[in-house]
């Protein structure tokens, strides 16, 4: 398959599909997982609200960050198949 996208490239993407009106970040916490932090509410809502986002290799599947969250026992809810 596809190589995974680097963190510039995926932020590329998501900067072209929100549109958001104030800046945002996202910080890497290994293994595929991002945290996003927004400047800006409603450009947090804009983003929730795309829901999932096919990225072309990959998809992008936002979740509600738990404190226990944990990338090496991420809970596993859906398969690309």
């Amino acid at each position: 398959g596809d190589r995974p996208l680097t963190a510039k490239e995926l932020r590329t993407k998501l900067s072209a599909i929100w549109q958001t009106s104030h800046s945002w970040r996202m910080v890497s916490l290994g293994r595929g997982f991002y945290e996003f932090h927004f400047d800006s509410f409603e450009d947090m809502r804009l983003a929730w609200s795309s829901g999932t986002v096919n990225l072309k290799p990959g998809l992008l599947r936002l979740s509600k960050w738990t404190n226990d969250f944990s990338t090496s026992t991420p809970r596993q809810t859906h398969a690309q198949v």
